[in-house]
């Protein structure tokens, strides 16, 4: 019915009809009618919950927040709620996963160059961790350190630790899957508020050693008890 009055460029539009689903930012039909809308709202109203599980909205300070990980200087304590990501179910895909079980799963696929770095210089000769890359003649792969192609998930739920770090471009994505299956995250995202920060206490269910080279150290310390615990507080 609204077509034939419809137009394509927000700026030639006196009426915002957005006939979508806020909790998913993506079902706009670009960015620009995305700001559109927020701009809108932002001008025209106060104190309006303004909520996303898919996509972040752009900071306002005029309304409450309620997006998935926000970014630290953008938050505001007590007033912004910082959500989980949600990423809806995917089917399975049936890649062998890696023989081989280990503690510590650290995955560099797609990761940042300093942290792909710093990375095989802490955890490259140990034992007790599963290194995860791009494979060399596939690079939309993963691949363990063998060669083998896996599916990162499967060899996260082999897991026991798996590192989360802003460097990695889906840590967000990693920080869920991980939770669901209980393991226990080792977190460097400083820049981030963590989901429900004020609710949570995430010392209770995550690792936040000072430096990737005290992981390890930090791991071996840990009481299987403390383990079994954090593991429980997660399930919670």
């Amino acid at each position: 019915m609204l077509l034939p009055y419809s137009v394509s460029d927000h700026q030639q539009a006196c009426i915002f009809f957005p006939g979508i689903d806020f909790l998913n930012l993506h079902r706009f039909p670009s960015i620009d009618a995305a700001c559109a809308v927020a701009n809108m709202l932002n001008e025209r109203f106060y104190n309006v919950l303004m909520l996303t599980i898919i996509g972040q909205w752009n900071q306002s300070y005029r309304h409450i927040l309620a997006s998935p990980i926000i970014p630290l200087h953008l938050y505001r304590h007590r007033l912004d709620i910082s959500l989980p990501p949600y990423y809806g179910d995917h089917p399975a895909v049936n890649f062998p996963t890696s023989s081989t079980h280990k503690s510590l799963l650290v995955m560099l696929f797609n990761a940042s160059s300093s942290f792909r770095e710093d990375s095989l210089e802490a955890f490259a000769r140990s034992d007790a961790v599963t290194i995860l890359n791009e494979c060399d003649d596939q690079p939309s792969l993963v691949c363990d350190v063998a060669g083998s192609v896996v599916q990162w998930e499967n060899a996260l739920k082999a897991s026991k630790f798996v590192l989360i770090h802003e460097g990695m471009p889906y840590f967000k994505l990693a920080l869920q899957r991980a939770l669901q299956a209980t393991i226990i995250p080792v977190i460097f995202v400083p820049n981030y508020v963590l989901p429900f920060s004020d609710y949570i206490d995430w010392h209770l269910i995550s690792l936040r050693p000072s430096s990737l080279t005290r992981v390890l150290d930090v791991i071996k310390g840990l009481a299987t008890t403390k383990v079994e615990s954090m593991r429980v507080q997660i399930r919670k």
